[in-house]
């Protein structure tokens, strides 16, 4: 028997530079829409020029794009460092859509999300200083005007970010629905058609349960590999104090001015820049182990909170995953724990003298190796922090 089903409408806007975005954006929303279509009666349409347009005439092209693609609910722009092309009313096609976009925000079930990349081009031939100066202004721009705005690192920052606020609308979207039937397009379920049963069988979903298992698995992962991590610059620590007191020892406070003493002083400082080496490759190898564990548990929570949030009435899911999102609070503290002790310890090696070039080199790859875990830690805790916030509403 037909069912109906929410549709939602997607837009995506930006120059051509954020085109890996553009995609990712589209590989999410097909992923949550095969638990939405199902569980929720939703479903995320996404629009974009390059699969909703056609050729036309009009004053120019993108009045062409403007009136094909007209009617949406939510309105995504991407930006990095190029601006786009003017159009003769805006200064690209990106702004003309967000000015459009902005008209439409009179409805209060329309969305608008501008996201920034932050990262730098990964050459210096893509950088064009007019263009990234006029992505700048705009950017300021829209913190004047009042539209709040959302920094990412690189595309894979931009894959966790995007999947857990389009979790976070779309939970608005479910208590306005319930409120009014104006935002959403009913169709029938003959437009997506059923499964023969026995496919069904074979492709069966992971229950709520199941989710919250494996959630709680991957965060216990992500948390001993923190652990791990915070163990190995203790170590280290103990160690390099170990080899300055042997320095101090060979030199008796001097400036080791006999070959001798040169010689026996080398030898400490091989041993010290071994022992940094050893940490730097494990304390490396833990970074991707930290945020492949971290990010799924993060991306499972949103699917977990979306399933709890429609039981209303089961009070034992909403528990448990309230013990979760509670843990979630305290790992982020556990967190920013470790990132002070490292951040301090980066220090400690970058103040080391300059003895050798051996030494130098170790130094390099612990203070590398200490600013990416920083960059995983942060954005892990900002992620953890989005998440945190879903449940909360």
């Amino acid at each position: 028997m037909p069912r109906k089903e929410t549709v939602l409408s997607v837009f995506v806007a930006s120059p051509s530079d954020v085109t890996e975005e553009r995609d990712k954006l589209e590989e999410v929303i097909r992923e949550l829409n095969l638990s939405w279509s199902k569980n929720l009666g939703l479903r995320l349409e996404l629009n974009r020029w390059e699969t909703h347009t056609m050729p036309g005439r009009g004053l120019d092209a993108q009045d062409v794009i403007n009136g094909q693609i007209d009617d949406y609910d939510v309105f995504i722009g991407l930006m990095w460092h190029r601006f786009g092309t003017p159009t003769g009313r805006y200064g690209s096609g990106t702004v003309e859509e967000f000015e459009i976009a902005k008209e439409k925000i009179e409805d209060p079930h329309k969305n608008i999300m501008f996201y920034f990349r932050s990262s730098p081009p990964t050459t210096m031939d893509e950088i064009d200083g007019d263009q990234l100066a006029l992505v700048q202004k705009f950017r300021k721009s829209l913190g004047d005007e009042g539209t709040y705005y959302w920094p990412y690192r690189d595309t894979s920052a931009f894959e966790k970010f995007i999947r857990i606020h389009l979790t976070t609308l779309v939970q608005k979207w479910k208590i306005n629905d319930e409120k009014s039937t104006n935002l959403s397009i009913a169709r029938p379920l003959e437009d997506h058609p059923t499964k023969p049963l026995e496919e069904e069988i074979d492709d069966i979903e992971p229950g709520i349960f199941d989710i919250l298992d494996e959630v709680e698995d991957k965060m216990q992962n992500s948390q001993d590999s923190l652990e791990r991590s915070a163990s190995y610059l203790s170590e280290l620590s103990v160690k390099l104090n170990q080899h300055t007191d042997s320095i101090n020892t060979i030199s008796n406070g001097s400036q080791a001015n006999t070959k001798e003493e040169r010689r026996k002083l080398r030898r400490v400082i091989s041993s010290t820049s071994s022992d940094m080496d050893q940490f730097s490759e494990r304390f490396e190898a833990e970074i991707p182990i930290f945020r492949n564990n971290f990010n799924e548990s993060i991306r499972l929570s949103t699917i977990a909170i979306e399933l709890v949030s429609d039981l209303s009435t089961d009070e034992e899911y909403k528990n448990q995953l309230s013990e979760y999102i509670s843990q979630i609070d305290e790992f982020v503290e556990i967190i920013n724990g470790t990132c002070e002790s490292a951040l301090s310890f980066r220090d400690t090696i970058s103040s080391l003298p300059r003895l050798t070039g051996e030494i130098n080199k170790s130094k390099r790859r612990i203070v590398s190796a200490i600013d990416l875990f920083m960059v995983e830690m942060r954005s892990g805790a900002n992620l953890a922090k989005e998440a945190a916030s879903i449940f909360n509403k």
